[in-house]
């Protein structure tokens, strides 16, 4: 029996999606670790200027964050 047109299109495309993310170097779902953190109220824009260059990762803690324009 043969597979309809649009099927073997809709396979092939999960069957890119599933090797796309078993060649992915970390789970979709992983986060990178914590560089540096920032509490409720802090300035956003200055933890930022703060980090060093390269890959970071600026984590938020609960509550909220005012922003300056």
């Amino acid at each position: 029996m043969a597979i309809p047109r649009g099927q073997r299109a809709l396979r092939a495309c999960r069957s890119v999606l599933l090797l796309c993310c078993l060649r992915s170097p970390a789970p979709l779902w992983a986060a990178p670790p914590c560089t540096a953190e920032l509490g409720p109220g802090g300035d956003v824009q200055a933890a930022l200027d703060a980090l060093r260059p390269g890959p970071v990762a600026l984590c938020l803690g609960a509550g909220e964050f005012p922003v300056h324009r």
